[in-house]
């Protein structure tokens, strides 16, 4: 903590300003009772002005990297989806030292044209030391950044030699913007498979939009505690032009609208209607030999 010369454990929030500014903080919540009341001297620092800071509203993860700590900083880092807006205008994963708020590393995104990095979900190994960490950004990309070692931020790079992992595009060809954080489960063969939504709802045109959105559960095979390999895995199915098939190698679930259950409750010992309505999702088995993953259209 600051003013203390030494290391201890201890509580450090961390958040942002949202849609309310291009600025991140963090505030240092005594360990005894963390519900007292918080003054100007909780405030651990706050970072604004960094030209690949913009309006962060996805979540914020934290956790130290595997591998040796890099000189001169706490070893304990907050991985921050750059957000849309910023000054330079891509997206890009900020690693800040959440003892000091330094930006260690802003990992860009190679895209061009405005962008933003949304949400992040982090890889930890079994120390609870981050490898890896997940996110989408405003162009439809899913990126997986790789943390091959704590002491060398050259191994803090994106996967895949600079491609995503995948890209989510509607029927149409579309890009659909992803902004919430992904979540994994473990893939009963090797990796993980992600699970994300798409769509935004900050620009003033999102409100009354009715672009097609989708929630994907997309397959990495790169083994758990690895870094990613060469190539992203969907660039290995069939491709046209060097460009990926994407929902050529995912199966379609659907939305059963016709069978909707109703929801009910208890109410005095007698039972209710509610307003809420069950769909049934179709569960469409997966050849995972030919086939990498899922999607779902929202209707």
């Amino acid at each position: 903590p600051r003013g203390e010369s030494g290391a201890r454990w201890t509580n450090v929030l961390i958040g942002s300003m949202g849609a309310g500014g291009r600025d991140i903080f963090a505030l240092h919540l005594p360990t005894a009772d963390p519900s007292v009341g918080l003054g100007g001297d909780n405030v651990l620092w706050e970072l604004s002005g960094h030209p690949d800071l913009g309006y962060v509203i996805g979540d914020i993860r934290v956790g130290p990297i595997q591998g040796g700590t890099l000189s001169g900083h706490s070893g304990w880092y907050a991985f921050v989806g750059n957000g849309a807006y910023s000054s330079n205008g891509g997206a890009a994963l900020l690693v800040v030292d959440v003892q000091t708020g330094a930006v260690v590393k802003s990992i860009q995104v190679p895209t061009a044209g405005a962008n933003g990095l949304g949400g992040v979900y982090l890889l930890r190994n079994a120390h609870q030391e981050v490898y890896a960490a997940y996110a989408g950004d405003l162009q439809g990309n899913l990126w997986r950044f790789d943390f091959g070692d704590g002491a060398d931020t050259s191994s803090w790079k994106v996967s895949f030699n600079g491609q995503p992992l995948f890209r989510a595009l509607d029927a149409t060809g579309t890009p659909q913007p992803i902004t919430a954080s992904p979540m994994v489960i473990a893939h009963p063969n090797q990796g993980y498979v992600v699970l994300f939504g798409t769509g935004k709802l900050f620009d003033e045109s999102d409100a009354t939009s009715t672009a097609p959105q989708s929630f994907y559960g997309v397959w990495d095979d790169t083994a758990a505690g690895h870094t990613g390999g060469n190539a992203s895995p969907f660039y290995g199915a069939s491709q046209t032009a060097g460009v990926s098939p994407y929902r050529s190698v995912l199966v379609q679930q659907t939305i059963d609208t016709t069978d909707v259950v109703v929801g009910t409750k208890v109410v005095n010992g007698q039972t209710v209607t509610t307003n809420e309505r069950f769909y049934k999702l179709s569960s469409n088995s997966i050849d995972w030999t030919t086939q990498k993953g899922w999607y779902l259209d929202l209707n």
